[in-house]
């Protein structure tokens, strides 16, 4: 099995790339199809 390091992230960094994939899942899925696949019960 091969594996791969994960590259570290300033905390800058993970916050960008966090809005980026909450931004692109945003504009795929309107917001009340969105929120209740994050959000459990």
């Amino acid at each position: 099995m091969k594996t791969f390091p994960l590259q570290s992230l300033t905390i800058i960094e993970a916050q960008q790339k966090q809005f980026a994939l909450v931004d692109s899942i945003c504009r795929h899925f309107p917001g009340s199809e969105f929120l209740p696949a994050v959000i459990w019960d």
